[in-house]
């Protein structure tokens, strides 16, 4: 019973989603936004392609109940962008509001990038350049931000960026985003947001963070200074003009040296409590993976596509967010382990053989 509860309101919430998108129907239509939501989750819970979903749905339904790949692209190409943004944002609130209510204690939060790989015109200003994967340079990117403490995943910030969007911007708005829904104990990020101007972003924030430094010239000088008195604690200046100082915590593992930049404060001076702050950012640091384990779960809940429209893809992106929250929630509410796959199970049954009505022409 816990498991029919929780796949129908997957369904609603979806079906909701999708009620309130505007999707431009004609008046003489056979189909409505419902029926549209249904193929694009469809297409969502197997992480296929629309034409795919298609063929299978003809399979499992009657022919008059599936529209073709053609038309549910056509549809979701008449999506207003503004309308779009908005209920992208609110169908995040849920997974807000839960931790607002649930997570009154300070939470470590993760902060990072995704990137969907892009193969059209490289002037669409939604498009981004990247370090060169899967044959291309440039990609549609999102940053988003969740709680990665066990029990407590939650993803509560997801937003696009664009290529005029400059990094410590849109890390000062995640930051002040997420401070209006948790306390927050602990910011983590990846080396790409290790620079003077996010650094300065996340004081001006007031939280704690731990990133892994970059090792240019100045950093692989230190570590070679201090390479016999490791672990090793101590202050840096990163850049020249506008500089930023930092903790850093410098580790050996194996052969290799690490280095983490912090804000945390360090008020011991023996070799043991050396010892025990290093070991303490560097395991604190690891929790950064669970967005990094959220991310390859979302995979599983991503349509695919080959369209090079920006709304297109910011809407499967999204639904990929929300499918996730939806099934970590449930997970939080249930007794019952529900795995991704029974998960996803138990959302397409209830696609398949739920009626959803047709909407006939007058």
């Amino acid at each position: 019973m816990v498991l029919v509860e929780v796949s129908n309101k997957a369904i609603g919430l979806v079906a909701r989603f999708f009620e309130k998108l505007g999707l431009k129907t004609a008046v003489n239509a056979f189909y409505n936004a419902k029926q549209i939501g249904r193929q694009v989750l469809y297409s969502a819970l197997n992480s296929i392609a629309a034409e795919a979903a298609s063929q299978l749905l003809k399979i499992r339904l009657p022919s008059n109940e599936v529209l073709s790949a053609d038309r549910i692209l056509d549809y979701l190409h008449s999506l207003s962008s503004e309308k779009m943004q908005i209920e992208l944002q609110a169908s995040i609130c849920q997974a807000r509001d839960y931790a607002k209510q649930h997570y009154t204690q300070p939470v470590t939060v993760a902060i990072d990038f995704h990137e969907d790989p892009y193969y059209g015109d490289r002037n669409d200003l939604h498009v981004v350049g990247t370090q060169r994967k899967a044959g291309t340079n440039y990609a549609f990117r999102y940053i988003t931000a969740e709680i990665v403490e066990d029990g407590k995943r939650l993803c509560i910030e997801a937003l696009p960026v664009y290529s005029d969007d400059e990094k410590p911007i849109v890390l000062s708005k995640v930051l002040q985003s997420i401070k209006r829904i948790v306390k927050i104990k602990l910011v983590l990020l990846d080396r790409g947001f290790y620079g003077v101007n996010c650094i300065f972003e996340l004081k001006k924030a007031r939280v704690f963070f731990i990133l892994p430094v970059i090792k240019d010239s100045k950093m692989k000088k230190l570590i070679q200074e201090h390479r016999t008195e490791l672990p090793w604690i101590g202050t840096h200046m990163l850049g020249d003009k506008n500089a930023e100082t930092f903790t850093v915590c410098l580790k050996r593992v194996d052969d290799e040296v690490y280095g983490f930049a912090t804000n945390k404060i360090f008020d011991g001076c023996s070799k043991e409590e050396t010892e025990k702050f290093v070991n303490e950012i560097s395991n604190a640091y690891t929790s950064r993976w669970g967005i990094e384990t959220g991310y390859r779960v979302k995979h599983f809940f991503h349509a695919k596509t080959t369209s090079p429209d920006h709304k297109i893809r910011t809407l499967y992106f999204f639904l990929s967010v929300i499918l996730y929250n939806t099934w970590v929630l449930s997970n939080q509410l249930s007794e019952k382990k529900i795995t991704v796959f029974l998960f996803n199970e138990l959302l397409e049954n209830q696609l398949v053989f739920t009626p959803t009505p047709i909407t006939h022409p007058p």
